[in-house]
């Protein structure tokens, strides 16, 4: 089902997965950004379900994919930067497989062959200056701008458990969790990740307000997640949290706010990948050409906000909108003074 370029077999030994919460806790990464926006605005592909890994199943898709993240590669090398590569798997879950024809077993090798890409280009770009982190990406179950029908924490365990153990079964250091619009769904997906001792990083999407499409606060979303996860003893937690597919200009106040106040749920964050638009959700679902934003902009105020919050943020990058010119700001902007 899938381009023969891209079902080459890797080594399903993990690199960095044993210490990958170290590296996160003291290195800053650049990271990918914004690849179905890419590909539905930019290269005009009528992309089903937002569903990238569709990509996979033609030789040409497959290298299109591949040279969208060279592209980060490339940025992260020139500046002596460390990168994190995710797969293309966000929507790579039962539901949205059943709506696109894939099998479990279609799910499953292209889950692997999204690995090997990521494993190929890891050990092309890798260097004592360059650090390469692969995360395997995954996504809600429905929209990840609207809550809509909602699971049990349980439920989501079970609804996510066969892709979590797909992901784990590889030789990524970690899952990344994308687009999450209500706690209980994140919990389940920690859970699951708990259960097969595999270090997961969770993120959400906010509205204009700073909070999730379900009503909730950051602040409750990432404690009712860790309280979740205490369940089962300790050291059993996200290796941290995120926010993405919101512009700075919705959640700074908010993070500033807590920051201000001393709040320790604002020591768990530590990934930031914003929409380059400053749109709501709402008005960006009625647009038919992509704002683009500006990505000098968007780096200038992560070099802005990063400093008045406590602990290290180890993930830099864009959401919907941005591509390896947002990347390149970062390096150049929000990351010129670091060492």
């Amino acid at each position: 089902m899938f381009s023969t370029s891209t079902t080459t077999t890797s080594s399903t030994t993990p690199l960095y997965r044993s210490c990958v919460a170290d590296i996160l806790a003291n290195e800053t990464f650049l990271c990918d950004a914004g690849l179905e926006t890419a590909l539905v605005y930019g290269d005009k592909i009528a992309l089903p379900c937002f569903a990238s890994f569709t990509m996979l199943k033609t030789e040409a898709g497959a290298k299109r994919v591949e040279s969208f993240y060279r592209d980060f590669c490339v940025v992260a090398k020139a500046h002596g930067r460390n990168m994190y590569l995710d797969t293309v798997t966000w929507r790579a879950s039962k539901d949205w497989g059943d709506k696109l024809g894939y099998s479990a077993k279609d799910l499953d090798d292209v889950a692997r062959a999204s690995v090997d890409m990521i494993v190929r280009l890891r050990d092309e770009y890798a260097s004592d200056d360059t650090k390469m982190i692969t995360s395997g990406a995954m996504g809600p179950r429905g929209d990840g701008y609207v809550v809509g029908a909602t699971m049990t924490q349980e439920e989501a365990k079970e609804y996510h458990m066969q892709q979590v153990r797909t992901l784990a079964s590889t030789a990524l250091d970690l899952i990344t969790v994308y687009t999450m619009t209500y706690a209980e769904e994140a919990a389940g997906l920690a859970l699951a990740a708990a259960e097969v001792n595999m270090p997961i990083v969770i993120s959400f999407t906010v509205e204009t307000d700073g909070k999730l499409p379900s009503g909730a606060t950051l602040r409750e979303a990432i404690e009712a997640v860790d309280a979740a996860c205490d369940s089962l003893g300790p050291g059993k937690r996200p290796i941290g949290y995120g926010i993405n597919c919101a512009h700075p200009v919705h959640f700074a106040t908010t993070l500033e706010a807590a920051a201000e106040a001393g709040e320790p749920w604002l020591h768990r964050l530590h990934a930031l990948r914003a929409n380059a638009s400053k749109k709501s959700h709402a008005e960006l679902e009625k647009c038919t050409t992509l704002d683009c934003g500006d990505d000098v902009d968007l780096a200038t105020r992560y070099k802005a906000l990063l400093p008045k919050l406590p602990g290290h943020f180890s993930v830099l990058g864009g959401c919907c909108g941005t591509n390896a010119q947002l990347a390149k700001a970062i390096a150049e902007v929000c990351l010129a003074c670091e060492p």
